[in-house]
């Protein structure tokens, strides 16, 4: 499924909102995204010397299982993290996602 996301243009952390309620931040913290997958709402905060890039990631998921993670707290989706960052958390079940 394609998920609509954000990248930070300071830290290149790629982050994607799984439920409405879902605010999600990058890593530097001066990019943010809310409002899940659904097309009627979403709301992207960001500085606007930094700004962001608007992309599209090829996951193998599905809307219910982005929901679940989400609800339960597990985390396994959400945030990709630059493989030039430090902290090397990526999500491993990215299919294309070039930096």
């Amino acid at each position: 499924m394609k998920i609509h996301g954000i990248k930070c243009k300071k830290c290149s952390s790629v982050i994607f909102s799984r439920a409405c309620h879902d605010f999600r931040t990058c890593f530097c913290g001066l990019t943010g995204v809310d409002g899940g997958q659904a097309d009627d709402y979403v709301r992207v905060l960001f500085d606007r010397e930094i700004g962001y890039k608007n992309v599209t990631i090829d996951l193998n998921v599905t809307l219910k299982q982005l929901y679940e993670d989400w609800n339960n707290k597990t985390d396994q989706f959400g945030l990709i993290v630059s493989p030039r960052d430090s902290r090397k958390v990526i999500l491993k079940k990215v299919i294309g996602l070039k930096y």
